[in-house]
């Protein structure tokens, strides 16, 4: 099994300190996107590097070792860019008191005309939008012989997950090489499954 997960770690080349760990896959170690401030702050200012500590055949594995690592590295006042614990992946951000004021002051969900309006087309509030946002995404998915009505249904008549034909429908192809691909509403000659 191939080892695409991997545990790494941001260091100041000057004095060996480690300021980031992190879980990753394919190039995440070198990449700059969706960093925190500290982060970006420490990089610009100072002279470092990265490098892949650790691979992984199993996230959950990568995850644990993330964990470990930071808290190793807290435990002698290091890794301070780090704004969560490690372990679970996700996003992180810390906003300024200023911030949060802002966003509070000038949020626009809390104007009664916009929270109206976004009452009257939630499809989770509304059935009649509901059935009229989901006939309009729905479209007819041909996978070989058989015609399915969108590709939650080709996916659950394959007992597969909707992302999996998703990837069919992307390719072009089953993995049995059939033909895989959408058809327009109007146009099924073949029974729909």
């Amino acid at each position: 099994m191939e080892q695409k997960y991997y545990v790494y770690e941001w260091f100041n080349v000057d004095t060996g300190e480690v300021f980031y760990v992190g879980k990753g896959c394919r190039d995440r170690y070198k990449s700059l996107s969706h960093r925190n401030k500290l982060f970006l702050e420490y990089y610009k200012n100072n002279n470092v590097d990265v490098r892949i500590v650790k691979y992984f055949e199993i996230e959950d594995d990568a995850y644990q070792y993330e964990k470990e690592l930071t808290d190793n590295y807290r435990k002698i006042n290091q890794c301070k860019c780090c704004l969560i614990d490690g372990g679970y992946g996700g996003y992180s951000s810390i906003w300024s008191e200023e911030a949060r004021k802002y966003k509070s002051e000038n949020n626009p969900m809390k104007e009664e005309h916009q929270r109206k309006r976004m009452s009257v087309n939630n499809p989770m509030k509304n059935p009649d939008v509901a059935k009229k946002v989901g006939d309009k995404e729905r479209r007819y998915v041909c996978i070989g012989e058989n015609i399915y009505w969108g590709w939650k249904e080709a996916a659950s008549a394959f007992g597969l997950t909707p992302n999996s034909v998703g990837w069919w429908l992307k390719k072009g192809y089953a993995p049995n090489g059939e033909p895989c691909y959408y058809i327009e509403k109007n146009t099924p000659d073949k029974k729909v499954m």
